[in-house]
């Protein structure tokens, strides 16, 4: 296999390939054939003009795993250079980091023949050729947006192009971007940084999800990388923080929850390392989230179980984060939270998944909120008991996750309890004579959960 074999097999397959299985084989073998005689087609690669150049990139757009791409998966990553990092992380997240191939063998094999060039000198040098061949141009013909000082503006008025080249003939060019921005030093990410906001927001801003999924995960590093004071200073800030706050409103569609996901989690990442200097701005941008991302997206969900689940998965995170300040929020929470705890099981999997997330939920604004918590005790206990009296149904005895429901119904239960003014504690004991044993079997059941813990 020659070089210009290789160079031909590695680049970007078609988004719909004929024969992807045949594609895919060939793509391993290729990489199979590199890793076998890295030494002779590093030498073959070097005799070209900036050969090395266009392998690393080849190379570097197989080395990121993404379920985007039908080849980018963990047999192609394997081959090319290690760790998962794109969308499927919900997938393989306890993927560990394999050892690295091609990628890293060719940065090390090049700079210790290049007198003077360290690793990190060589990665700067080459994703700046990469950058200016490979990747600036197959974004060229996308509206873009560019950074001056505070303002956000278009560079050219061309036709929105629906097929442009980073989605077709060059989709490469994105995993090898994010190969290179996570393999660059602060220090070298400092200086180019601005140079790829106009493709991070590009993608940020498509109409596909999965694009968009990818493009946060790129503010994400941006933001982990670069000093924050240098980001405010250029603006870059706010446009990260305007660019993710359009994503908190949940988009009914397909991977719409894992939109959400990610975007709660990038705008919170990002509040923490911009505002750090200034708590009552997180403050600030904390309540944001929470209404914006939680409270709206649970009023307008209706009954679609997938999306109601991506929504409560998040409120525990942001309970603890905003502490006791939660407590502006407990009404519509307990509004949005009871009439799920009433759903009947009847032997539905995806029911006793829904009531777990929202007793987790549910637990975490108590136990944050507890100053408050009495005044809602008529409401929150016949939900609780409801909800266990559903569980304890014989349609219900081989489901996976009844047991851990139960268990969390008696954690939320005896800590109410603990909490509980003698005003409460009587409504509790009333409601005993209507539903019998119920304050027993919850006590035991938690005593049980926690003896089984320890």
């Amino acid at each position: 296999m020659n070089v210009d074999q290789i160079f031909s097999n590695l680049r970007s397959p078609a988004l719909k390939a004929p024969n992807k299985t045949e594609s895919k084989k060939k793509l391993l073998k290729t990489l199979e054939f590199i890793k076998q005689n890295s030494e002779t087609v590093f030498a073959e690669v070097s005799k070209a003009d900036e050969g090395h150049v266009d392998l690393l990139f080849l190379l570097a757009g197989c080395s990121q795993e993404n379920v985007l791409w039908w080849w980018a998966d963990s047999a192609v990553r394997s081959e090319a250079q290690g760790k998962s990092f794109f969308l499927n992380k919900f997938e393989f997240n306890n993927t560990t980091k394999e050892h690295e191939i091609l990628c890293i063998y060719l940065v090390k094999q090049y700079y210790k023949i290049s007198i003077g060039c360290s690793e990190s000198q060589f990665l700067s040098q080459t994703f700046d050729k990469v950058f200016q061949k490979h990747i600036k141009p197959s974004f060229q013909s996308s509206v873009r947006a560019v950074v001056n000082g505070k303002v956000r503006y278009k560079t050219d008025f061309d036709e929105y192009d629906d097929t442009p080249k980073w989605k077709s003939t060059k989709i490469g060019c994105i995993p090898a971007f994010m190969w290179f921005l996570k393999s660059l030093d602060t220090s070298t990410i400092d200086q180019i940084y601005l140079n790829s906001i106009p493709i991070i927001l590009t993608l940020v801003e498509d109409y596909d999800i999965s694009f968009k999924i990818v493009g946060i995960d790129l503010v994400s590093l941006v933001a982990s990388k670069v000093n924050s004071q240098v980001l405010i200073k250029s603006g870059v800030s706010d446009l990260f923080i305007q660019s993710i706050d359009k994503l908190l409103i949940l988009r009914r569609e397909s991977k719409g929850e894992i939109l959400l996901n990610c975007s709660i989690k990038c705008y919170l990442d990002l509040i923490n390392i911009i505002y750090q200097k200034t708590p009552t701005e997180i403050t600030e941008k904390l309540f944001h989230l929470f209404y914006t991302a939680i409270i709206q997206n649970l009023m307008y969900t209706g009954n679609e179980f997938s999306y109601q689940v991506a929504i409560l998965s998040n409120i525990s995170l942001l309970a603890k984060t905003l502490k006791i300040n939660t407590v502006r929020y407990l009404r519509p929470l307990i509004e949005e939270i009871i009439p799920i705890m009433e759903i009947e099981i009847l032997g539905v999997e995806t029911v006793v998944e829904l009531q777990l997330e929202a007793t987790n939920a549910l637990l975490s604004i108590l136990q944050e909120s507890f100053p408050r918590v009495d005044a809602y005790v008529d409401q929150i206990v016949p939900a609780l008991v409801l909800c266990y009296d559903s569980t304890c149904h014989k349609l219900n005895d081989k489901l996976s996750l009844i047991q851990k429901l139960q268990y969390k119904l008696a954690e939320i239960f005896t800590f109410i309890l603990s909490i509980s003014s003698p005003e409460s504690k009587k409504f509790i004991d009333e409601l005993e004579t209507v539903y019998p044993n119920f304050k027993q079997n919850l006590v035991d059941l938690s005593a049980k959960n926690v003896k089984v813990t320890n």
